[in-house]
């Protein structure tokens, strides 16, 4: 089932062009990788999933209904804002917030004391968010979406400004909130947090949509021909060059070459047939290199 589908979305302030014609869906209890560098409209898509903003162009579909005019959505949507908190204690922003959604009497505390739990925020939950550590507010803001137990989260740069193990905590509730079922909307332009939770991914650049698909999938796709590591006695440039199936050829420190074949992945590059049957040659070390979302994702910055 598709949580979100979003379709030719275009929108633009004056003359300024923050999406240009944006399409992707999310799958229902997946984490949803929303990768790009500032500026490449991802504040803009969050904006016009929860309606703060109108498209020019395009449609949105949330749980299979196009979200024009329907506010009832926003009840099962929560979001984790990359913004400041009120400066009030945690408890009563929790508790405002589930009054709003219409939560009362013991179904409010009930859900309070989950929450709490859940977030690992009793610590510090009667404290004025203006006292608290960037960590512990982060904390705060994801009890605050999860206070009405919403189906889907969308997450603004959840991680930011958070030191590796307050990164790390917070990554792995997201991790046990998809497992429960819930679907993350996971933005972010960090791409060791995207690699290492997220099922499906779109890389954002310059509003428009540069990639999408698995990680494999991606990384596939933006491979061209073979690249490898080879080093061995008897292996020089001259050498290499002889074979009409090497394509490109970079010399790296201790004897090491990267090289660049016309293969397709599937089968042993014919070079390498030669070398094992070359008794002049000694093989000391072969490794297939494969491009990392790193490289693509720079790739997307420069177009």
């Amino acid at each position: 089932m598709k949580i979100i589908n979003v379709s030719n979305l275009s929108k633009s302030y004056g003359h300024v062009t923050a999406l240009r014609n944006v399409n992707f869906d999310v799958d229902k209890g997946s984490v949803f990788g929303f990768l790009g560098p500032n500026g490449a409209g991802k504040s803009t898509t969050i904006a016009l999933l929860f309606q703060f903003l109108r498209p020019d162009v395009g449609d949105i579909a949330i749980f299979n209904e196009n979200i024009r005019g329907n506010h009832l959505l926003k009840r099962r949507m929560a979001l984790l804002p990359d913004a400041e908190l009120p400066k009030i204690s945690g408890i009563r922003l929790l508790r405002h917030s589930a009054r709003y959604h219409g939560l009362t009497g013991q179904a409010l505390q009930t859900a309070l004391t989950s929450i709490i739990k859940q977030t690992g925020i009793s610590t510090f939950i009667t404290r004025n968010t203006s006292k608290l550590s960037k960590g512990q507010k982060t904390r705060i803001k994801l009890a605050n979406a999860l206070i009405t137990d919403p189906e889907l989260i969308i997450a603004d740069e959840p991680t930011s400004g958070l030191d590796p193990m307050g990164r790390r905590q917070l990554l792995a509730i997201m991790e046990n909130l998809a497992r429960n079922g819930k679907t993350i909307f996971f933005s972010s332009h960090v791409i060791g947090e995207v690699e290492r939770i997220c099922d499906k991914i779109v890389i954002l650049n310059n509003g428009r949509v540069f990639a999408e698909g698995t990680i494999n999938q991606i990384t596939n796709k933006f491979s061209i021909g073979d690249n490898y590591i080879i080093y061995g006695k008897g292996i020089d440039s001259t050498y290499l060059q002889q074979h009409s199936d090497i394509t490109h050829i970079e010399p790296l420190s201790g004897n090491r070459f990267k090289i660049q074949t016309n293969g397709d992945g599937l089968q042993t590059p014919e070079f390498m047939k030669n070398i094992v049957e070359d008794n002049s040659i000694v093989l000391y070390y072969f490794m297939k290199e494969s491009i990392s979302l790193e490289n693509i994702f720079v790739n997307a910055m420069e177009v």
